[in-house]
């Protein structure tokens, strides 16, 4: 039987720890086939991508990627556990074997043992409980860990990101799939929510961080894997700013009833209409939204769905390829009919609901980052690398 493995990235910017992990987990997998999903040109915690999606791509395929997917903006911004699982569907429609992901904890046992955690009734009423007395998720979620093991190991790595996530992976191929193996790869040097560098001698860092470096127009070059060097980086001071804009127009002005769009409920439109005009800056504006039920990413990813006008009624089967190599060509040829008949190439004549979302996404980036490519992009054919 053939190895497919099964890769999950954001690329927000495509950065030396990527390559790292990749190289790695095609080492530790040794697969026939590796297929990457990404995120397109807004990241899963309601971030604007620093290159375009077809970037992305073309980086992907010069690190040896075979198929690159997309996973599109409405499953993308979303909590990490429906992030998970609509990436994973995906990924077992390509008939994936094996899915690799980074953690702090390379301990598939624990890990395992935080995922049934999450399903025990007094795991949800202590989150209740906690949430009821004011403390945010995060320290809900905490807090009822705390209640469920005095396992050191556990308590330090439960609330890391990147395990967050883990957690959230092994759950979606429980419910998916559960004869997709699993290998874990470590995360080294930088954590995700670093907001600085750590070491000016280390060439790896956090996408926060970098992300951080960009917004104050320093350059990353040196963090950047070799294959995105030269690539279109998004201003991104210009194109919050244009964000904030818009959103102000579009609240404002239009005075819409933002509370038809997904997320906007208990009453957080509230605080919207009342903040958002008396900002000058989209990190202030995230800032004094946020309260401890509704995080920063939350709040951002709130602000998307607003701009774009997704709502909560998507549920389509949504194939958009990306990218191939001549080996990944021949083994979407393997696939079977119902799944190539379901493979998006192109958004050109396409009316699905969420395609409409995906051009609504690629041309807010184009209009904000002044960059007219990203969304006429979307009517091209899936890049294809040629063999050298």
């Amino acid at each position: 039987m053939k190895k497919v493995l099964g890769l999950i990235l954001e690329l927000n910017p495509p950065h030396n720890g990527h390559k790292y992990f990749i190289d790695k987990a095609i080492k530790e997998v040794k697969p026939d086939y590796t297929i990457a999903i990404i995120s397109g040109n807004i990241c899963q915690r309601g971030e604007l991508s620093v290159i375009s999606k077809y970037d992305k791509t073309k980086v992907l395929l010069d690190l040896g990627i075979d198929v690159v997917l997309e996973l599109p903006i409405v499953y993308t911004i979303n909590s990490a556990d429906l992030f998970s699982y609509y990436s994973i569907y995906i990924l077992n429609k390509f008939g994936i074997t094996d899915l690799a992901f980074g953690v702090e904890l390379d301990n598939l046992i624990l890990l395992k043992q935080m995922k049934d955690m999450l399903d025990k009734l007094s795991y949800n009423d202590y989150i209740k409980f906690y949430l009821d007395k004011g403390s945010s998720y995060s320290q809900a979620s905490l807090k009822a860990v705390y209640k469920l093991t005095d396992n050191k190991e556990i308590l330090e790595n439960f609330s890391k990101p990147n395990n967050t996530l883990a957690i959230q992976y092994l759950k979606a191929i429980d419910n998916i799939n559960p004869k997709i193996n699993v290998t874990l790869i470590k995360r080294i040097n930088a954590n995700y929510y670093d907001t600085i560098v750590k070491s000016a001698k280390s060439k790896i860092a956090s996408a926060t961080s970098l992300r951080s470096l960009l917004a104050n127009n320093e350059s990353i070059d040196k963090f950047l894997i070799d294959e995105a060097k030269g690539k279109n980086i998004i201003d991104q001071k210009q194109a919050y700013g244009n964000l904030l804009t818009i959103l102000k127009y579009k609240i404002n002005i239009q005075n819409q009833d933002i509370t038809k769009f997904k997320d906007v409920i208990e009453g957080i439109e509230n605080r919207i209409y009342n903040i958002l005009m008396e900002v000058n800056n989209f990190d202030d504006l995230v800032n004094k939204i946020s309260t401890r039920r509704y995080t920063k990413n939350r709040v951002k990813r709130i602000l998307i769905n607003i701009i774009l006008e997704i709502t909560d009624d998507v549920n389509e089967t949504y194939l958009r390829l990306l990218g191939f190599s001549p080996i990944g060509e021949k083994y979407i040829n393997t696939l079977n009919e119902e799944v190539k008949e379901q493979i998006v190439t192109s958004l050109k004549n396409n009316n699905s609901k969420i395609a409409k979302y995906e051009l609504k996404g690629s041309y807010l980036l184009a209009l904000i980052s002044n960059n007219k490519n990203i969304y006429t992009q979307e009517f091209l054919i899936p890049l294809k690398k040629e063999n050298k």
